[in-house]
């Protein structure tokens, strides 16, 4: 049976004065599910659209859906003559830009789609077998990209532009900061990492312990959180640099990572 998108909370990091983490349970919240509309079905990534309602990638049927939050309808959009699509964000030109993967069949690829669902093209990424994943648009407008079998980040113009560097082993998850930089985490090596827009001389910052980086967000303080998915842990870095970690009592894992509402950080916990 298709796989459900949820809309949750599933744990609340509450921010005190001076990291004073308080970890609560969140509140009762109405989970909503809705029907991805393909079977078999797995929804990889979700994002707000220019139109507001929710963009979501479907990896295993190859497709792009919309959700009206209004409604509930799902739309679907055919992306198969592209790969499977991975990651999905909102660009600064108005429209869809996804990341897809062919797994060696051919050249991977960031799309653009409009709100329509329409593709408006595709861009070869030039690393071959890159397997692109999460996306964001930088602090320079271009739309950056992780690249988990190829070890790298790229980042690309509105015109199609690349520029790649090679970074971290396997990352998984990025965010724009509050610095002008590029944050990103994941990876075998463990660390986090702080990327000027021009990909020269990055920074990095290696938590203390064995967690490998989930999720990275900034949080309403201004400052880089993250999750530790190999143990039970959220972490914090200033773009100074200083990290402090937490531990959340009862969490086998953590994965995914966002900032909420009343100065709070909503994190995905995993029990095995």
């Amino acid at each position: 049976m298709p796989t459900p998108l949820v809309r949750l909370t599933h744990l609340t990091i509450a921010l005190a004065a001076l990291l004073s983490a308080a970890i609560t349970p969140a509140p009762a919240v109405t989970i909503d599910l809705f029907d991805p509309g393909s079977d078999p079905s797995f929804p990889s990534d979700i994002a707000i659209g220019p139109d507001g309602a929710m963009w979501f990638t479907d990896s295993q049927a190859s497709k792009v859906g919309r959700i009206d939050v209004t409604t509930g309808v799902v739309a679907l959009f055919d992306v198969t003559g592209t790969g499977s699509p991975r990651g999905i964000v909102s660009g600064p030109d108005g429209n869809l830009w996804i990341s897809t993967a062919q797994f060696g069949a051919g050249s991977d690829r960031i799309v653009r789609m409009n709100r329509a669902g329409t593709i408006l093209g595709s861009f070869s990424i030039p690393t071959n077998n890159a397997a692109p994943g999460d996306l964001i648009v930088g602090p320079d407008s271009r739309v950056w990209f992780v690249e988990f079998n190829a070890s790298k980040i790229g980042a690309v113009t509105m015109a199609g532009v690349f520029q790649e560097v090679l970074e971290l082993g396997q990352p998984t998850a990025l965010v724009a900061g509050p610095d002008h930089r590029v944050w990103l985490g994941g990876g075998y090596d463990k660390d986090i990492v702080a990327m000027p827009v021009t990909m020269l001389a990055p920074t990095k910052y290696a938590p203390a312990g064995s967690g490998r980086i989930g999720d990275i967000a900034v949080g309403p303080d201004g400052a880089l959180w993250y999750t530790e998915w190999e143990r039970g842990y959220v972490g914090h870095v200033t773009t100074a640099g200083t990290i402090t970690q937490i531990p959340v009592p009862g969490a086998d894992a953590l994965y995914g990572l966002a900032a909420g509402p009343a100065g709070a950080l909503r994190a995905r916990l995993h029990h095995t």
